[in-house]
């Protein structure tokens, strides 16, 4: 196995394990919430984790008052 298929397997692997490591070290969700969606982005990568930013971002905008001017 040559040095640029070792390159191209590694960047195949961390750009699958990144999402799942992002989802996991969030914030945003805990206990059995951040369970499931570190599953659903095992299950389906890169979509599963712009799902669960869109959806994260979406209720955190509802949950926070809005500021009259």
């Amino acid at each position: 196995m040559s040095i640029f298929q070792i390159l191209i397997l590694l960047f195949i692997v961390a750009g699958y394990i990144l999402p799942v490591v992002l989802t996991a070290n969030s914030k945003k969700v805990k206990g059995v919430e951040k369970l499931g969606w570190v599953v659903v982005v095992l299950v389906s990568a890169w979509i599963g984790f712009l799902v669960f930013l869109a959806v994260t971002t979406l209720s955190s905008n509802r949950l926070q008052p809005t500021e009259k001017q």
